[in-house]
């Protein structure tokens, strides 16, 4: 589990995105940061973004809705309180090799814990980790 923290509009989303793009490679060759890339299949889940601004977004920074793999290895869950359940059903659901959740506050909202609380958090990073899964939050 990795917590990427900044101030509102510093980018986090956008290298959230950045990162999907990489991730999404499925030509065989490529490389990112002089490593092999292999397609993994994401879910992201969002707390403020619909679906359309996560495509405008990803559309901005060369990611075409119609790139082979976007449609079957990128998989999109909005929800402004999710639930751990909820994430857990959309995990099961698609598989995903990598998790993104942005914003976290939303989860912790959606769990009806204190967003001002570490030791709150520490139970939500807790929990992700018994899903067996790479979380960006």
């Amino acid at each position: 589990v990795n917590i990427l923290v900044g101030q509102q509009s510093r980018g986090k989303s956008m290298l959230a995105t950045g990162l999907i793009k990489e991730m999404l490679k499925s030509r065989g060759g490529q490389t990112y940061l002089g490593r092999g890339v292999h397609p993994a299949k994401i879910l992201y889940v969002s707390t403020e973004m619909t679906e359309d601004m996560l495509v405008d977004r990803l559309a901005a920074i060369g990611v075409d809705g119609r790139m082979k793999g976007i449609n079957k290895n990128l998989f999109f869950f909005y929800c402004p309180q999710p639930k751990l359940a909820d994430i857990e059903r959309e995990i099961t659901e698609c598989s995903p090799d990598f998790v993104i959740i942005d914003i976290l506050g939303g989860l912790i909202l959606g769990e009806n814990l204190d967003l001002n609380s570490y030791d709150d958090l520490n139970t939500i990073v807790s929990n992700l980790k018994t899903l067996k899964k790479t979380f960006i939050l």
